[in-house]
């Protein structure tokens, strides 16, 4: 080999890592590892223009694809932000409904103890109910 061989070639790997550090299947990269400066008479050459134009075809379709998983991935987070708001309500009406339901229940219990006088076993026992039938109205209405 001459000088100038040895100056424009390097060793080249079986397996190149891509400057991602991964390696796409099916895809060779065989002049990966090769010097990157072309001077002027190489850039002339046919061959080296039509290589040129294959890279650049390939890399408008690569960024063709790059484009479209990120469209697709803007609508994905957009869908999950607002399934993320929806599923803050319901937690919220959930939260409510069983507080709800708690102290319609403790009231319901406070008016049996509290049954021998008179008004006051009838409002627990009133709004007991009503808070029990709300708290399970809101649940339906949820669901």
């Amino acid at each position: 080999m001459s000088d100038k061989d040895e100056e424009t070639e390097e060793p080249i790997d079986d397996e190149p890592e891509v400057s991602s550090g991964r390696k796409e299947k099916g895809q060779r990269q065989p002049f990966i590892n090769l010097r990157r400066e072309l001077s002027e008479e190489e850039l002339s050459n046919s061959g080296v223009q039509k290589m040129m134009l294959a890279e650049v075809e390939r890399l408008d379709a690569e960024n063709d694809k790059l484009q479209d998983v990120q469209l697709q991935y803007h609508q994905k987070d957009k869908q999950v932000a607002v399934f993320e708001e929806k599923f803050k309500a319901k937690v919220a009406i959930e939260v409510i409904s069983t507080g709800m339901i708690t102290v319609g229940s403790v009231l319901l219990g406070l008016a049996y103890g509290a049954w021998d006088k008179a008004p006051l076993g009838l409002f627990f026992l009133a709004s007991g109910v009503a808070l029990v039938i709300l708290a399970v109205v809101a649940k339906a209405i949820k669901s």
